[in-house]
């Protein structure tokens, strides 16, 4: 008998990587979708108009690194004026993992290598999230010069 006369089985073990990311992915959209009701909730409560955060991530790890929320009016001559909204400990922790996961949402591995970094704006009022987002990347230029 010889190799080509062999025959391997090929088993299927049921487990299908792309499958399980789709799942985790619709997973994540989700509970993105929960949390975003509950947080707009909220942050109607405090009368908040806008939000504005930016996260940043390289070298496998990443944070939310700042929140601002504010209350749009006007003063007495009529000019824009934004006033800060304090945030509970506890509202603020879970917008910055519900900023972390929505952006995650759109670019799944940013925080790895060079990294990425965004910014996150949410109109409340509108209920319209603007994700800008940038991945960074190391770019490198090979040369090779022989018998010169």
């Amino acid at each position: 008998m010889d190799e080509s006369e062999i025959e391997i089985p090929v088993t299927n073990c049921g487990f299908d990587i792309e499958q399980q990311m789709q799942e985790m992915q619709e997973a994540r959209k989700t509970e993105n979708e929960k949390v975003r009701q509950y947080l707009l909730k909220e942050l109607r409560k405090l009368k908040a108009d806008e939000l504005t955060s930016y996260y940043n991530a390289y070298g496998d790890s990443g944070n939310v690194e700042e929140i601002s929320v504010v209350r749009v009016g006007k003063d007495a001559d009529g000019n824009k004026l934004k006033e800060p909204v304090i945030l509970l400990r506890d509202l603020e922790t879970i917008l910055e993992n519900f900023i972390w996961s929505f952006a995650y949402a759109k670019s799944p591995g940013f925080e790895n290598n060079e990294g990425g970094f965004g910014t996150l704006t949410w109109d409340i009022k509108a209920d319209q999230i603007t994700l800008e987002h940038s991945n960074r990347y190391l770019e490198t230029n090979d040369y090779v010069w022989e018998d010169l």
